[in-house]
């Protein structure tokens, strides 16, 4: 994507994401034409999860393990002035990008909220 101007780079720290990551990045597919970067950075997969992401991103850089470190590099190779960090299991919707690009131009951070599945009682916490 580098011959055109990217408004959002989304980047997705993973490590061993094998069995998900497609279904994680799917939905940014056609987000792709509308200047939107997906970047993956794998901290040392041992799976298939560069193979599955490969076809599905920009990029998919690999860098020490650590999602602090994986999302540091991520950061330094997007080429967007507005940047994304996507948990390789998070769900995306469309309304995200509308989301998103109301952001574009404003400073400072922001969050979606979360809705953890699992029947662990912990995650039902909030």
């Amino acid at each position: 994507m580098a011959s055109r101007s990217c408004w959002l780079s989304v980047i997705v720290p993973t490590l061993n994401e094998a069995r998900g990551i497609a279904a994680t990045l799917a939905p940014l597919q056609p987000w792709r034409d509308q200047g939107v970067e997906v970047l993956v950075v794998d901290g040392g997969s041992t799976d298939d999860t560069l193979a599955t992401a490969q076809p599905l991103a920009d990029q998919v850089l690999v860098s020490p393990a650590g999602r602090a470190a994986q999302m540091n590099a991520g950061a330094a190779m997007a080429s967007a002035p507005l940047l994304w960090f996507l948990h390789a299991d998070s769900g995306v919707a469309s309304g995200h990008l509308e989301t998103l690009r109301a952001m574009t131009g404003m400073q400072g951070w922001g969050f979606f909220p979360v809705r953890l599945s699992g029947r662990q009682p912990l995650l039902r916490l909030g």
